[in-house]
């Protein structure tokens, strides 16, 4: 595609692209049996693909929290930075990075993982979220998804957060698989002591 010039405003996700994601989800919903790898992989592959064609700001530049692999990188060198790169590998041209940061909203640190395709090199590119589920951590979709080929092809940016806090000390946290460690939800937390430091959203 053409390289904008101009950033674009931020942008709802269009009802073609909520369409389109929401057919492929019904045939993973928690009523159906679970896929085997090699369906998961089609699947991740048909989301990123449905959700880019089909999104209005296709190949716009967005807000992110890295706008390129060059700025990533910039940031990595910062004394001053609070983001500290723990891996980097290679993939389809692009990158697959893991980073810790300190988190002021769970008062500890958090970490996530992010697939910085080709075309970040050259200039701000659009940026998925995938949220893992239950017991998950940023690893499982990063690991196991096989999305990373059609982020590179569609020049799309993948982000992997954690589920939720680790090692925050709250009483219970460790006691069930639903929640607590890698069960955040993604919400926050509105009585204490969980409010202290389950605050995912």
């Amino acid at each position: 595609g053409e390289a904008l010039t101009q950033p674009a405003p931020p942008r709802k996700m269009s009802s073609a692209m909520a369409a389109s994601c929401s057919r492929i989800f019904t045939r993973i919903s928690p009523t159906q049996p679970i896929p085997g790898a090699g369906t998961t992989k089609l699947m991740m592959r048909q989301i990123t693909t449905a959700a880019v064609r089909a999104s209005p700001v296709h190949r716009a530049p967005v807000s992110a929290f890295a706008a390129s692999a060059a700025s990533a990188s910039a940031a990595d060198s910062s004394p001053a930075s609070s983001i500290e790169l723990k891996s980097s590998n290679v993939a389809f041209g692009g990158e697959v990075r893991k980073y810790t940061h300190t988190s002021t909203s769970t008062g500890g640190n958090m970490t996530f993982s992010v697939y910085l395709p080709p075309a970040a090199k050259l200039a701000p590119v659009p940026v998925i979220y995938y949220l893992s589920g239950l017991t998950c951590t940023d690893d499982n979709a990063a690991q196991k998804g096989g999305a990373f080929k059609a982020c590179a092809e569609a020049g799309v940016m993948m982000v992997f957060p954690d589920t939720s806090p680790r090692g925050a000390g709250v009483a219970g946290e460790d006691a069930s698989y639903d929640l607590g460690t890698g069960a955040g939800f993604y919400v926050d937390a509105t009585a204490a002591p969980w409010s202290d430091h389950y605050n995912m959203y």
